[in-house]
């Protein structure tokens, strides 16, 4: 009974991962936003606004290659979902052991950090298998 679960998963994530992944990997652009956020603080509105947009412009090229199911746009994919990853795990961290930190604002962050990172993972376990890498050009 698992065995045929976990049969149907395995199907269902290889057959629709090149399909689905240009629609999760858009949601990168949330995690841009609030860099630009961040760099406006930091650096000023004239850093952020033209990193940001040299980023923007960046990572749609990126996303579109990922819709041609380019292989090394799968590749620079998984680079950065496995950055993502990390950070996502260091903001859990830090919002676990510093809660003063924690503002509303960071709550909507770290909710949003917890439902990337559940779609992340599984992502990066079908992108790494050879029937995933096989539809890739």
């Amino acid at each position: 009974m698992l065995y045929k679960i976990a049969q149907k998963v395995y199907d269902f994530g290889v057959k629709n991962t090149p399909k689905i992944l240009p629609y999760i990997s858009s949601l990168i652009y949330l995690e841009i936003m609030y860099l630009a956020f961040i760099l406006f603080l930091v650096f000023g509105r004239s850093v952020a606004i033209c990193f940001v947009l040299i980023l923007t412009v960046i990572y749609s090229f990126q996303i579109i290659n990922l819709s041609k199911k380019n292989n090394f746009a799968r590749k620079i994919q998984i680079w950065i979902f496995d950055i993502h990853l990390a950070s996502g795990i260091v903001f859990f961290i830090c919002a676990i052991f510093m809660p003063n930190m924690f503002t509303g604002y960071s709550a909507w962050y770290f909710l949003f950090k917890i439902m990337s990172v559940s779609i992340e993972i599984p992502l990066l376990y079908f992108l790494t298998l050879d029937d995933v890498r096989e539809q890739y050009l």
